[in-house]
């Protein structure tokens, strides 16, 4: 098929061309007008060379696992091509669950990270218990596997020794909640939860008889697990990928149980939060094709402001207030969209400040942010949307934290003594500064240079992750959240 023609051509890989989800994505390519065939491609044409043969510009990988087999030869099929997902050259163990929560335990998500030890005896099982390294009730997994399938809980010892079913397996402590999460992943960007309660007198989260599903719709809820979603597809290098959360019914802690390179939908998932999981993915392949022919700056913009809705509130409306200027879309969601951003009766911004108020000094700057951009942009006046007594606290705040402006020669000097360990967006907030006051810096260049370097691998937004990279040598930061604001500065700086 070749890879250079710009022109989609998508190849849809799977070892089982009738499986529900491979139709559905091919489908909804035909349904867009996308070229795309289900190639059937074995770990012999990927090992052989004879994939690259099969294969379009643009492949989409419905396996869990390329193997060791396929790892090797694997990389030659990233180059020139655009892929879902590249997990499976840079991890090809991904779908092992023990190696999952290694790779947890060993980054910046170490705490969400589920203790996980590999038995293949009750022996064994007795021996971790003994250590204090695991308690009943256990979970008995498979290493891979999904839908709970070979899936056991031992509620005590007894239980342990009437388990006859011993392979290598993997061995957790059973975590008590209240239901998991499942929120998809796409391109950085969080993109639907569904909370799936157990049927009554059930120990497992699947969707089925007596099960509860519905979307999760709480701005608190959401904003936290997207969050840890986001950057767990960032650690694991996946594009797309289902991310399942638990909250420890005890502790009020989060887990995270498994992340699924190959997830599919249809537990009910696109019927409960509404989302088309297919279009979003054939949206990100299509935008990523075109990144190259309409320019970096306006790939950047296009992608902030298709998904700016699905960022925090704070953080939406600094995205769209630095756009303002430079895009219409920008200034047609600050005038059309007031009942989404601000709440029936104001009362969501409402709530996310007064709860950001009790927050950190960070979370505060980013409330009085929010209001002042609602007040430049759309003419509210602050007390009118929060309410007298909340507009105090916050002009309190104000007064109590003055900004002050910064000697930009002085600036300019400690960007360019450091200029590799000063993070992008403050990099892109000095060209900013420097423009406003009509300041000629000999470093903007050099900065605008770097910043078209850093579009993540991920989606069309800029990370600079120099500073998250974890022992694993991989990274948390290619999340649109993190990377909103740099990527917002840049295409302002190019499209002035």
């Amino acid at each position: 098929m070749g890879k250079d023609n710009r022109t989609m051509r998508l190849s849809i890989v799977s070892p089982d061309p009738g499986e529900t989800t491979v139709a559905q994505f091919k489908n909804k390519a035909d349904e867009l007008g996308i070229d795309a065939a289900v190639v059937p491609v074995t770990l012999y044409d990927i090992a052989s060379g004879e994939a690259d043969k099969k294969l379009g510009n643009c492949v989409l990988w419905r396996l869990s696992s390329l193997g060791p087999s396929g790892n090797g030869a694997g990389y030659g099929l990233m180059d020139g091509r655009i892929s879902i997902n590249s997990s499976l050259y840079v991890m090809p163990e991904i779908g092992n669950k023990y190696f999952q929560q290694q790779v947890l335990k060993h980054s910046a998500l170490s705490e969400y990270a589920v203790p996980t030890f590999y038995v293949g005896s009750y022996e064994q099982l007795e021996h971790l218990v003994n250590k204090g390294l695991l308690e009943y009730p256990v979970v008995i997994k498979p290493v891979h596997g999904s839908s709970a399938q070979g899936v056991a809980y031992l509620a005590d010892e007894s239980q342990a020794r009437k388990h006859h079913s011993w392979d290598w397996q993997v061995a957790e402590s059973y975590i008590e909640n209240d239901g998991e999460w499942r929120v998809f992943v796409i391109g950085g960007v969080a993109t639907g939860a569904m909370k799936k309660i157990a049927a009554t007198g059930r120990k497992f989260n699947l969707v089925g008889p007596g099960a509860t599903v519905l979307s999760e719709d709480d701005d608190n809820v959401r904003d936290e697990i997207y969050d840890l979603a986001t950057k767990a597809a960032s650690l694991f290098h996946t594009e797309l990928n289902g991310v399942d959360i638990v909250r420890d019914k005890r502790t009020g802690r989060l887990y995270i149980f498994e992340v699924n390179v190959s997830p599919g939908w249809q537990n009910r998932f696109d019927t409960t939060t509404g989302e088309d999981i297919p279009a979003r993915v054939m949206e990100w392949f299509g935008e990523r094709l075109a990144k190259d022919d309409i320019g970096l700056p306006d790939a950047v913009q296009t992608y902030l402001l298709r998904r700016s809705y699905r960022l925090p509130l704070v953080d939406e409306l600094r995205l769209l207030d630095i756009l303002y200027n430079h895009s219409s879309t920008a200034r047609m969601i600050f005038g059309m969209h007031h009942k989404r951003l601000l709440g029936d009766n104001n009362e969501r911004i409402k709530r996310v400040v007064s709860e950001a108020l009790k927050g950190s000094d960070l979370q505060r700057e980013a409330a009085l942010r929010a209001v002042t951009i609602m007040k430049r942009r759309c003419g509210y006046q602050p007390s009118d949307i929060l309410g007298h007594d909340v507009w105090q606290q916050l002009e309190r705040y104000n007064k109590d934290n003055q900004d002050t402006t910064q000697d930009l020669p002085e600036w300019e000097r400690r960007i360019e003594q450091d200029l590799f360990g000063t993070p992008l967006e403050q990099q892109l907030e000095f060209l900013v500064s420097a423009r406003q006051h009509h300041y000629m810096t000999k470093l903007e260049s050099v900065i605008l240079q770097y910043a078209a370097t850093c579009c993540s691998w991920a989606g069309n937004f800029l990370v600079d992750d120099r500073a998250t990279r974890a022992t694993t040598g991989l990274s948390t930061a290619h999340t649109l959240r993190n990377g909103y604001y740099a990527s917002a500065l840049y295409v302002a700086l190019m499209m002035q």
